[in-house]
């Protein structure tokens, strides 16, 4: 019988990480909009993702009302995860819309059915899709009367690898791939539970992201958004922020979980050695040099020096109360 408790053990246990990997994310962005189009504001009900069989997947409603205030950044306007399969587009349903003219907020006729946006999309396992929408103004406003929405779908391209930047999301375990020339989101990573800190290497085009739920470590390649490799932390440890040395060979991890700090060799992705260092620690500064890290630690209002070389703390340098990070100067002292 505890043979067969544990088996079910088991299998409960992994229905999630199963059940996830055989699905993908999908981000939609609304699209900055021309001037002539501020004076529009329409109000989204729904938008469902269509699959090839014609099948509706409702997705995650992030933006129900698009007014002035949206119409000159990129916003995000739904979200969802979807079955793997191939897609032929969306549907978006619209409830109200009104255009500012001199006579002020005129009411504008809708259509009765969904508006249908075409676009053949796959959807593969671990990996999402990032979808732009952009409003065609001419072509939505018939006479400034009605308003009969048109937009272009496109899937943008990555940047290449001196564009991008990127920003963790724990609450949805993702990372958002942005453009830093023309500031924004152009794709997103599916990654661990709870990611955090980043540390990118330029020079090897590789990304290290701290899983603080997952206790582990990973490595992104930046040129296609895929984890090449992965390293356990220990149990507990609750990785948080990360600090990648000058010459690229060591990352240094600092654990909130266990009032440490780690040190991975980026070569093997592993584990070398784990240190001590105050409670509860948040942040790490490395010196330009690489020979020193500096680690904030929160709760007992001081800050661990610890020799990388030797991986020993030196000195423990009292602050005022929490401290969270710091940098350095342009001369490095």
């Amino acid at each position: 019988m505890s043979h067969l408790r544990l088996a079910v053990l088991v299998i409960a246990l992994m229905v999630p990480a199963v059940a996830r990997a055989a699905d993908g994310g999908v981000y939609l962005y609304l699209q900055p909009r021309s001037s002539e189009a501020s004076g529009l504001t329409f109000t989204i009900a729904s938008v469902s993702a269509v699959s090839g069989s014609g099948t509706e997947y409702p997705l995650k409603l992030n933006l129900g009302v698009v007014g002035e205030a949206e119409a000159g950044r990129q916003r995000l306007l739904a979200s969802g995860r979807l079955p793997a399969g191939t897609y032929s587009g969306f549907t978006v349903r619209f409830t109200r819309a009104t255009l500012k003219n001199q006579a002020g907020q005129v009411a504008l006729a809708l259509p009765d059915a969904p508006v249908r946006l075409d676009l053949q999309l796959g959807v593969t396992g671990w990996q999402s899709s990032v979808v732009w929408l952009s409003l065609k103004y001419a072509e939505s406003v018939q006479g400034g009367s009605a308003f009969s929405p048109a937009f272009s779908v496109v899937v943008p391209s990555r940047p290449i690898a001196d564009h991008a930047g990127y920003v963790t999301s724990s609450g949805s375990n993702t990372i958002t791939v942005f453009d830093k020339q023309i500031a924004q989101a152009v794709a997103v990573i599916d990654t661990c539970a709870g990611p955090a800190g980043l540390a990118l290497d330029q020079r090897q085009r590789r990304l290290y992201v701290a899983c603080s739920k997952d206790d582990e470590i990973q490595s992104i390649d930046v040129a296609t958004g895929e984890i090449v490799d992965r390293a356990s932390a220990s149990p507990g440890d609750h990785p948080r922020e990360l600090g990648l040395t000058p010459d690229g060979t060591t990352l240094v991890v600092v654990n909130t979980g266990s009032n440490s700090i780690s040190f991975f060799d980026t070569g093997a992705l592993s584990r070398a050695d784990h240190v001590n260092v105050g409670a509860g620690p948040g942040s790490v500064a490395l010196d330009p040099t690489g020979r020193r890290a500096f680690v904030f630690n929160r709760l007992s209002n001081a800050i661990s020096v610890v020799d990388i070389a030797t991986r020993t703390v030196v000195a423990t340098l009292a602050t005022e109360a929490s401290p969270l990070r710091g940098q350095f100067s342009a001369r490095g002292d």
